[in-house]
């Protein structure tokens, strides 16, 4: 993270130790240390100075930097530490506390991979549409279950879209545009045996 700082130019290597180093000064004196030489020794003194490094890491990072790119970079070094050195099929982040936004592209992300890894990551995917179905809609257990089956990343895209009315409201908009989405999802397609073509139109024209 640091090294893309310098990289991008958000600050140099020389200013970013000075800041660091001004801070930690200034640390010691909030703490009450007089003659800090003497009262912190060289180890104490790396491990403050250490810990601004990596809050004004964190600080730059994030107030100049997308999330995305954090993300890339944490699957980047986990890829260097997996055997056969592939991140792409594993999960490297937690679904319950990752954003919407985050989760609704990496559910995109697995949809798009090739046959053979998405058939890999397939279980992830489910986890991934569990949360969402669950943030979004509903953590009805029966409701849950015919999500995991029949929904993707689009159709959850197509209720976010669909949410109206104030933050009160939401759940109950997004409620009747998921229960529509998933009858539709479930009904053979338009001109197929059994296909209730009213149905569909429904979906398209009245679920806002």
């Amino acid at each position: 993270m640091r090294e893309e700082i310098y990289r991008r130019g958000i600050t140099t290597s020389e200013k970013f130790e000075n800041e660091a180093r001004d801070k930690a000064i200034k640390s010691q004196r909030r703490e009450g240390m007089m003659n800090p030489l003497s009262e912190e020794d060289a180890d104490q003194w790396e491990q403050r100075l250490q810990h601004i490094r990596n809050y004004l890491t964190d600080f730059y990072f994030a107030y100049n930097l997308p999330f995305d790119l954090l993300q890339r970079l944490i699957d980047e070094a986990i890829a260097q530490r997996l055997p056969g050195g592939d991140s792409s099929t594993r999960l490297t982040f937690n679904p319950e506390l990752a954003p919407l936004d985050f989760l609704l592209r990496k559910a995109q992300q697995y949809e798009n991979l090739p046959p053979e890894k998405l058939e890999q990551v397939s279980h992830h995917l489910e986890e991934v549409i569990v949360v969402l179905t669950k943030t979004m809609i509903s953590d009805q257990l029966s409701f849950v279950h015919l999500a995991k089956a029949w929904f993707t990343a689009a159709d959850f895209r197509y209720i976010q879209a669909r949410r109206i009315g104030g933050r009160q409201n939401w759940g109950q908009s997004r409620g009747h545009a998921a229960g529509m989405e998933n009858s539709a999802d479930c009904c053979p397609a338009p001109g197929a045996p059994g296909a209730d073509s009213a149905l569909l139109l429904y979906r398209r024209g009245c679920v806002l």
